[in-house]
């Protein structure tokens, strides 16, 4: 199955926003591999990326923010390089949350 099928089955399966999965469908193709190598060296699986790419657009709506998914990508793996650090893996949604709380998004529009 192709990459963005395969994302957009599971971005389906969650009942994740139209928003996110009309982001999934204009990525190029160098972002989508990018993404699926951020996937491949996290400890975390497509499931676990996309609940956390869901939260982080909900977020993003709420907070009347436009922020690309390239971007949003780029934030989690730095939450996931933080919360290796930390010593315990956390669900990569909490993880998330854990750094908008700490240290918030700097603007990244569309």
């Amino acid at each position: 199955m192709a990459l963005r099928a395969k994302i957009i089955l599971e971005l389906q399966k969650q009942n994740t926003s139209q928003a996110l999965i009309a982001d999934v469908m204009a990525a190029t193709e160098i972002e989508l591999a990018r993404f699926a190598t951020s996937i491949d060296e996290s400890e975390y699986s497509l499931g676990e990326w996309i609940e956390a790419l869901h939260a982080f657009s909900s977020w993003e709506v709420e907070q009347q923010r436009t922020i690309l998914l390239v971007s949003k990508i780029e934030y989690l793996n730095c939450c996931i390089q933080g919360g290796t650090q930390a010593g315990k893996l956390q669900p990569l949604v909490d993880v998330w949350q854990g750094y908008v709380d700490k240290f918030g998004v700097a603007s990244s529009t569309r």
